[in-house]
């Protein structure tokens, strides 16, 4: 009988590839190729804003934002509530610095502005879409419980042919990174990831206050509606208001501008004269066609397939106090682009629930053994 020689250390072979492994062919297979698509999907949008778009039309937080580029971190460049978007403002001036560029005969022209900080802001609004549409197809697969392509393509489709994309994304404004942000929140409150979502919060401070609003809004109604977790839900709502706190005093007492945004007084008196107008009604509320397609998918895939739809009431709830809030501010018409920040929360939504649709059998027996 021969003996059995031992196997030295170096001759050893892993099967199994490990976690990191994992993770970097999840990204280079999956995640990237992904991304890139919807990059290829989405440049005629990038070039036709860059082409057609005038900030004088519509955007006209431009004038505050295009000094906040040329100086971030300059708390004297703009007043409140503008000089808070300082993420936004620090990408974009890292975009001019880069010298990314592309000189081209466009329709704003005004010699008070250089074409060179236009094109930053554009781009990297774009860039941040993209990113904010990969994120609304992870939101898909989360609700589907795995990997699912052809979902997180439909999710990130119907996120980069929202209505406000074109008129309040690609643009001098800052709503790419917002959008981002408020879908990595959302995400990570699916996931129960606590730190993820405090960093998220804490980062809006410096971004927008809509997406601590509208995070912390998601967490109490769904802590209103929900019996399970409540511990968790109950966390971030603390989170949310603590994040929210610390902005609402940073402009009370250090940061001035739009005071009455922040007096009980002006509040009061904005919505005593507040009268609804055509205007608000098509561009504040018709405009919203990503939560329209949520809310029709939501529709059939309760009354034809008999699914759960327990993120409706939630999300309905949370945007009805996000346009009244907007409302009390003085957006007016305006307010719709304040509520589009959810708009890749809806899409990954109703991706999913077209999938649970098609597949309704499956998703059936889920529900009942989830109920």
């Amino acid at each position: 009988m021969k003996a059995v020689q031992p196997v030295e250390h170096s001759e050893v072979r892993h099967t199994r590839p490990s976690m990191q492994d994992n993770y970097v062919l999840s990204l280079m297979g999956v995640h990237i190729p992904r991304i890139l698509m919807l990059l290829v999907a989405s440049y005629g949008l990038f070039y036709f804003s860059y082409k057609y778009e005038t900030p004088w039309s519509g955007a006209y937080d431009y004038y505050h934002y295009y000094y906040m580029y040329l100086s971030p971190l300059n708390p004297h460049a703009a007043t409140a509530p503008w000089i808070f978007r300082q993420i936004s403002a620090v990408v974009t001036h890292l975009v001019l610095k880069s010298g990314i560029y592309y000189p081209n005969d466009i329709q704003f022209q005004d010699a008070r502005y250089d074409q060179h900080v236009f094109f930053a802001a554009l781009f990297t609004n774009w860039i941040f879409l993209v990113l904010a549409a990969w994120v609304a197809g992870l939101i898909a697969e989360h609700e589907l419980r795995g990997r699912n392509p052809f979902a997180s393509l439909i999710a990130g489709l119907l996120c980069l042919l929202a209505f406000y994309v074109q008129t309040g994304v690609i643009t001098g404004l800052t709503e790419g990174p917002s959008w981002l942000l408020l879908a990595v929140g959302f995400l990570a409150y699916l996931r129960r990831a606590r730190m993820p979502l405090l960093l998220v919060l804490a980062l809006s401070i410096f971004q927008r206050e809509t997406i601590i609003i509208a995070l912390g809004l998601i967490a109490v109604f769904d802590l209103l509606l929900s019996r399970k977790e409540k511990r968790f839900r109950l966390q971030i709502c603390v989170m949310s208001a603590v994040c929210f706190a610390a902005y609402f005093l940073a402009r009370r007492l250090f940061i001035p501008g739009l005071e009455q945004q922040t007096h009980l007084g002006g509040i009061v008196y904005t919505l005593a004269h507040f009268h609804l107008t055509n205007a608000i009604i098509f561009q504040g509320v018709i405009s919203q066609n990503t939560l329209a397609i949520f809310l029709a998918v939501a529709l059939v895939a309760r009354r034809h397939a008999g699914l759960r739809q327990p993120w409706v009431p939630v999300l309905l709830a949370t945007t009805a106090v996000i346009y009244i809030l907007g409302l009390a501010a003085g957006l007016g018409n305006n307010v719709g682009r304040l509520v589009s920040v959810l708009t890749p929360v809806f899409a990954g939504l109703a991706a999913a629930g077209l999938w649970k649709i098609w597949n309704r059998q499956s998703y059936n027996q889920l529900d009942r053994m989830e109920a």
